[in-house]
This record gives structure tokens, sequence and C-alpha cells, in this order.
């Protein structure tokens, strides 16, 4: 008996040891992904990032979360809100432009669905989380 749970206990080990090691080298590619920013990619010249930025700001703030999200606004890296903005604008493109859809058709449901999960799946992907906790790492 004892021999058996030592048996399913080294294949749970070694389980946890190649999940492990999955999880590392996907983290290691996060990391090559987001120290490799496409500096040759532009936003657009109308996109005024601290426009948006003044937007959501609280001008009057009311309550103690108004006025922790001005505190964070207020600490974002100029450089790290671009290249944050530089990565969704190129994933967000490359959607776009893979939709196979034509600008005088509209989208249809099965492309709306399909463009609405692609979008979904990129927010909750750890590459995301990475790319925001690369954006607000100093607050």
């Amino acid at each position: 008996m004892q021999l058996i749970q030592e048996s399913i206990d080294n294949v749970e080990m070694n389980k946890h040891v190649t999940s492990q090691e999955e999880f590392d080298s996907e983290f290691d590619e996060l990391i090559l992904k987001i120290s490799s920013v496409k500096d040759e990619l532009n936003l657009p010249d109308d996109l005024n990032l601290d426009q948006i930025l003044d937007q959501i700001y609280f001008k009057n703030p009311v309550t103690a979360m108004q006025d922790h999200a001005n505190r964070i606004i207020n600490d974002i890296n100029k450089i790290k809100n671009i290249q944050f903005c530089k990565k969704e604008y190129a994933f967000y493109s490359a959607l776009i432009e893979s939709s196979n859809t034509e600008p005088i058709r509209p989208f249809t449901a099965k492309q709306q669905t399909e463009f609405y999960s692609n979008v979904h799946a990129h927010q909750t992907s750890a590459e995301f989380r990475m790319n925001c906790l690369t954006l607000f790492e100093d607050s």
C-alpha cells in the first residue's frame, strides 16, 4: 500500500514540476515580448494620450476611490503609457485587419462574436496582465 502511495506522490510531484516549468517558460516568453516594444509603430496623430488621461481625471473628487484614481493617474509614467498604448494599438489593429471585414459591409453576428471573443481572451491573458503591471508598477 505504501508503495502505491509513493508512486502516486511521485506522479503528482512530476506533474507539479512539469506545470511549473511550463509556467516558467511562458513567463519568460512574456518578459521577452514586454521588453521588445516595437518602436517603429506609431500611434495615430489624433490620439492625444494626455487628453485621455485628463478626461478620466476627477476634477472635484468626492470619494476616497476618486482621490486614489487621481493619484494613480498622476503617477503614470509617460514613456510606459506610450509603450502600453502602442502594444494595445498593435494588438487591436492586427485583430481588425484579421477580421476579414469590408468597410462597406456591416459585421456579421459570427464576426462580432469572434471579435469579442478575441478581445476577451486578450484582456484576460497573462500578457495583458503583465503589460498592465508594467504600466502601473509605480502605483
